[in-house]
């Protein structure tokens, strides 16, 4: 990869005393380019692999930063607004959900529908071609942003356009994706990412991420958004109280009404398999780690007799993991530092 939108380092963020459990990101894979987030680099060669070639570089360099987006190019050549697709991410159930509609699955779905001419459709129909590849939807889903291989370079994808909507035959579009998606230029804040009481590490659990959207609430393009809720909002905002959308459907048991402010409304949250709780101990919201790992909760006998009373038994709670179908959502008191867990099944 050879784009950055920012700093490649890890944000300055709190990380809590010595002795915490560090939440994890992703379990086997390294992110693209060393971000946070974006599409893993492990996501973008399987993709590739699924589809029997690379993708275009500065596709691969712009999904390496944010992977999905937007493109409004109806004043520009193409008079349409894109929808570039994912690649599909299964680090974190929400990842999973949120890029299941990708370039592999479109790509296959393309090449098999639309790949037999529709009886009646006319000799204007044609098959679509079997070296297309689709990055991206118009507004209807038939309406497919096709790239087809470099005829210079072997085994890459090339720049150039096209469109194949319904059975029509592809039309050259006589535009190149970086024509459409320029680099959008440095992002406008060098400031360390806000602390948040009750989400220690949100940059690692996946609740925010690297994005070159700007936020929905400030207008300012700080290089992060919470990407869980229905709108890009910036961490700066969110602790400013801005709410991120992605509050938890209950606690566990009552807190003070300032915490739950806090909590519901300038904190960013997170996503499971099942509705979304948050853990309390001592009178208090717990800090949200993240979904642990086997390995954390070997050494966790507090968070493991919280699933065995949920009656998650000591077998299963050995196959839990970030990427699995039974989650364990991790969290950690504030006052005693004890940990606790609950698990989230698919």
């Amino acid at each position: 990869m050879a784009v950055h939108d920012g700093p490649s380092s890890a944000p300055s963020t709190s990380s809590g005393s010595a002795g915490d459990v560090e939440p994890t990101r992703t379990a086997g894979a390294t992110p693209a380019d060393g971000d946070v987030g974006g599409a893993y680099e492990a996501e973008l060669r399987r993709c590739e692999i699924a589809i029997g070639i690379r993708l275009p570089e500065a596709l691969r360099a712009r999904l390496g930063r944010e992977n999905g987006f937007t493109i409004d190019d109806e004043a520009g050549p193409t008079g349409t607004r894109w929808r570039i697709l994912p690649v599909h991410d299964t680090s974190t159930p929400a990842r999973d959900r949120a890029t299941t509609d990708d370039v592999t699955r479109r790509t296959a779905l393309a090449r098999a529908s639309l790949a037999v001419t529709p009886p009646g459709s006319g000799p204007a129909a044609t098959a679509f071609p079997s070296d297309g590849v689709v990055i991206g939807l118009g507004v209807s889903p038939l309406d497919l942003l096709v790239v087809r291989p470099d005829p210079v370079t072997p085994g890459v994808l090339g720049q150039a356009l096209h469109r194949r909507n319904g059975s029509r035959p592809l039309e050259d579009l006589g535009a190149r994706f970086v024509d459409l998606a320029p680099d959008p230029g440095p992002f406008d804040s060098g400031a360390p990412l806000p602390r948040f009481r009750y989400h220690e590490r949100p940059d690692l659990t996946g609740a925010i991420r690297r994005s070159v959207r700007a936020c929905s609430v400030c207008g300012r393009r700080r290089g992060w958004i919470d990407p869980l809720g229905p709108d890009a909002v910036c961490p700066w905002c969110i602790a400013a109280g801005h709410d991120a959308g992605t509050c938890p459907e209950f606690f566990d048991a009552p807190v003070p009404a300032e915490v739950e402010r806090e909590v519901r409304h300038a904190t960013p949250g997170f996503l499971g398999w099942q509705v979304e709780r948050w853990l309390t101990h001592c009178g208090d919201a717990a800090v949200y780690l993240g979904t642990a790992t086997h390995e954390q909760l070997v050494h966790l006998p507090d968070a493991r007799a919280a699933l065995r009373a949920e009656g998650i038994d000591e077998g299963t709670i050995a196959t839990i993991e970030p990427e699995g179908e039974l989650l364990a959502h991790l969290f950690r008191c504030r006052h005693c530092g004890v940990h606790t867990a609950y698990a989230d099944p698919a």
